[in-house]
């Protein structure tokens, strides 16, 4: 449902961008309507020639309703309207029919006078028919080139760098892919091949097309151009922004965050030294990111990344926050985190050195400095304040502990 949902959305946007061009259209033929009927070489208007030539290839939708784009082609074409933006208007009429299409095809299974056969069939026509509109209205080498990009759109073309003819045969495999997915799908809908010969078959023709991608531009062209982001580095680009890195410290920085990602995907969690070993590999991370950075920019960064900060600056407007307000809470809370941290390690050192250690009188040693930094942070706030902050967990990341 979420899947349609998004699908239908998409759909719309459509409509809703396509709709503009269609108020040019009308505005171009209300004003041609005013200038004598163009001529060509035969002798015929081009309304003339669009009409007659429409009768015999405008199969898919009536040309008479004059809401229908193919009866302003000839004045849209003369205008001289760039074949992109005939593709936007193409679109965005046949979308909206299609939609109308399928709601009222919709109804017809609700009442049970269709079966859910006749709702997939409807759906895989949905390309064809559209494919077929835009031959009409642009021509074979319009249609051609809005197909391919269109097919190629999805990959990361500028990474890979393709030649005209690259890019030409990669359109080619991707086009014989989609044409041979919908051969082995309608077998399938038609019980000729069963589900598992079809996820089979599919998954063999996926890997003889992968192949036949890098025998064309070689595995690490392909890869670059199918290579999905990085999450965490995006993220990681996003954090730095605004700490005026320059280039080689934005790509050391980028590195050092891919090794500790190929670090941390090796470890396995079964192993009882994995918290050591992800430890170790946090830590080697964070050391070079400081050499990287500088002390300053580093800490800012970890603030950056911190719950605790993103937090207190996400909801500073309902929380009547400033950013110096911003700022001496999220210290207090760091300061405060870091001081029971560091207690706390140096009580299981004397522990380990075999000293006796009074773990009751640590745990209240520890409750006394919450209650100080909470009581701090109240004057610091106001009662209101406070106790806005204190019903959103904003002081629990280690004040319980």
């Amino acid at each position: 449902m979420a899947a349609a949902f998004v699908q239908k959305m998409k759909r719309w946007l459509t409509i809703s961008i396509g709709l503009n061009f269609i108020l040019l259209a009308l505005f171009i033929s209300a004003t041609r309507q005013m200038e004598p009927a163009a001529s060509n070489s035969n002798g015929k208007s081009i309304g003339e020639n669009f009409k007659a030539e429409n009768a015999t290839r405008g199969k898919i939708i009536s040309a008479s309703r004059p809401d229908n784009w193919r009866s302003w082609l000839g004045e849209i074409r003369s205008a001289g309207v760039p074949d992109k933006v005939m593709a936007q208007l193409v679109a965005a009429d046949f979308e909206n029919r299609w939609d109308e299409q399928q709601r009222e095809l919709q109804r017809k299974y609700e009442n049970g006078d269709v079966d859910a056969d006749a709702l997939t069939k409807a759906d895989a026509q949905h390309d064809v028919e559209l494919e077929n509109e835009m031959r009409f209205a642009l021509g074979e080498d319009g249609f051609k080139k809005w197909d391919k990009e269109k097919t190629l759109r999805d990959f990361n073309l500028s990474d890979a760098n393709l030649s005209a003819t690259e890019s030409d045969a990669l359109y080619n495999l991707r086009k014989e892919l989609f044409k041979q997915r919908q051969d082995l799908q309608d077998s399938a809908r038609k019980g000729e091949i069963d589900e598992a010969d079809l996820s089979a078959k599919l998954s063999a023709l996926q890997t003889q097309y992968e192949q036949q991608a890098k025998n064309l531009l070689g595995d690490a062209r392909y890869t670059a151009l199918t290579a999905a982001p990085d999450p965490a580095v995006a993220n990681l680009k996003r954090q730095v922004k605004n700490l005026n890195l320059s280039a080689d410290q934005m790509t050391a920085l980028l590195a050092a965050q891919q090794q500790w990602n190929q670090q941390r995907t090796q470890l396995n969690d079964d192993k009882p030294s994995y918290e050591t070993q992800l430890q170790a590999a946090d830590s080697a991370r964070d050391a070079a990111f400081q050499k990287i950075l500088g002390a300053d920019a580093f800490a800012q960064l970890q603030k950056q990344q911190d719950p605790a900060y993103q937090t207190l600056t996400r909801y500073a407007s309902a929380w009547k926050l400033n950013s110096d307000d911003v700022n001496y809470i999220y210290g207090a809370i760091a300061n405060y985190n870091s001081q029971v941290a560091d207690y706390r390690d140096r009580a299981k050192t004397m522990e380990q050195l075999g000293q006796a250690v009074d773990w009751e009188g640590v745990q209240k040693n520890i409750q006394s400095f919450s209650q100080q930094t909470e009581q701090t942070l109240n004057y610091f706030l106001g009662d209101d304040r406070f106790a806005k902050l204190n019903q959103n967990n904003v002081f629990n990341f280690s004040f319980s502990n």
